[in-house]
């Protein structure tokens, strides 16, 4: 009996009123238990009961890229005409089963298989695995580290995974137009389209020098940073010397641009310039008097200033804005803490770009320092990217780290070794010269 001295009696077991088997069960908790209702009975459901699955009438997805380099994303599911984001349903999901839920585990799913989740009230639903293991991956990736509640909050380069989720998840997606478009050309990187050389250029591209102009395009169409880590050699400065001039030809750079390179290369950026783009207007900031010629970035093309300098005229350089921010060798900027590392990063421009045959020497980190130049955010801030990334590869030789490091990066790197394009290389040139050392020499 209870408090108030009413005696409740219950019968035997055989008189129990129940369910054959859970089907039955779960065709009355959608349908059974509201005729009950409606008949005046009130139905209690204990919270552990592992039948109580709700009914999911329609997915969303729904993106919002207005943010200047960043987008939300986020993924749910209506029920009982309300909607519900999948986000914390799902980290909920990993957090409590995080074995099940590895890169490995995940691309063992298979799509017909179901995952049962709660939605904190008692209710769980039931999730066909191939909807939701694309948007497992992006949280496993996350670490679920710093979720918010509502929205994912990603960098806009990370825009391949909603194309990913697309083709997965068959939601009604919002506001995703332009992102789904971004999306599906990096997932499809190949497909770049090529380019009519520049009107003005005064050199014949080889073929993989033009695939490299058509692929900076791709990246200045969509507002994106990248690496052309094309080997010694291949003609990184004229790809880019290319590139620079199809911007003043389509009427793009009404801005000047900076490349800022080692004093020692200099003279070379002078001499490509003027030999293959004469009609780029280059002013060079070097020297002693280079003081009296701030005044004049605007009125040219493409500015060229060194490393050393970028610290020292940073509140020169920094007066105007850029088309393009472009670092030559940018290995120089391997150590984010350097003068010049954070005078780069503070430059404004609409577009950056990296140049270097070596973008990765001795550890991640210097990979990491030449995105948060690129695309600040891609690779998270440094002490997230060690923990997610350097530890586990370096440290721990963690294939999946190392692979999910490679997916998020492959569409923003550009690299070509000697051998891949040997056949398009002229003959080597051997020119014996004879010098004659005296003194010290």
């Amino acid at each position: 009996d209870d408090a108030y001295g009413h005696e409740y009696t219950v019968p035997g077991g055989d008189h129990l009123l129940t369910l054959g088997d859970d089907d039955a069960w779960m065709e009355f908790m959608r349908a059974g238990r509201a005729d009950l209702e409606a008949q005046g009975f009130t139905i209690h459901v204990h919270p552990e009961f592992p039948l109580n699955f709700a009914e999911i009438t329609d997915w969303y997805g729904e993106t919002d890229d207005s943010h200047g380099g960043w987008f939300t994303l986020d993924l749910g599911i209506v029920v009982d005409g309300q909607r519900l984001s999948l986000i914390p349903i799902l980290a909920d999901l990993i957090a409590r089963q995080p074995h099940l839920f590895t890169p490995e585990a995940l691309a063992e799913l298979k799509d017909d298989e179901v995952l049962h989740a709660s939605l904190g009230d008692g209710r769980r639903v039931a999730l066909p695995a191939g909807r939701v293991r694309a948007i497992l991956g992006v949280l496993v990736e996350l670490n679920l580290r710093d979720l918010p509640p509502g929205p994912l909050r990603l960098p806009l380069l990370d825009a391949a995974r909603v194309a990913q989720l697309e083709e997965a998840v068959q939601a009604r997606w919002l506001g995703a137009e332009r992102l789904l478009d971004l999306g599906r050309r990096l997932r499809d990187f190949r497909g770049v389209q090529d380019i009519t050389p520049p009107q003005g250029l005064r050199a014949d591209l080889r073929p993989y020098q033009r695939q490299g102009v058509a692929w900076l395009q791709f990246l200045r169409e969509y507002g994106m940073g990248g690496i052309l880590a094309d080997d010694m050699g291949l003609g990184k400065t004229v790809q880019t010397l290319s590139h620079l001039l199809l911007e003043k030809e389509s009427g793009r750079a009404d801005r000047p641009s900076l490349v800022i390179a080692p004093t020692s290369v200099i003279g070379n950026w002078q001499a490509e310039a003027a030999k293959f783009t004469p009609d780029l207007r280059v002013l060079t900031l070097h020297g002693k008097d280079r003081r009296a010629q701030f005044a004049l970035i605007p009125e040219h093309d493409l500015i060229l200033t060194t490393y050393p300098l970028l610290p020292r005229d940073i509140t020169e350089l920094g007066a105007f804005e850029y088309h393009l921010v472009i670092l030559d060798e940018a290995q120089n900027i391997k150590n984010t803490r350097t003068a010049a590392a954070k005078a780069a990063g503070s430059l404004s421009a609409r577009h950056r770009l990296a140049l270097t045959g070596t973008p990765l020497e001795n550890h991640l980190g210097e990979l990491w320092s030449q995105f948060n130049f690129l695309a600040p955010g891609l690779l998270h801030d440094e002490k997230t990217f060690r923990e997610l990334y350097r530890t586990p590869i370096e440290k721990r030789g963690e294939a999946s780290r190392r692979q999910a490091l490679a997916a998020r990066v492959r569409p923003f790197i550009l690299r070509r070794e000697k051998r891949d394009v040997a056949r398009e290389l002229p003959p080597k040139t051997e020119i014996p010269v004879r010098v004659t050392l005296d003194g010290d020499q």
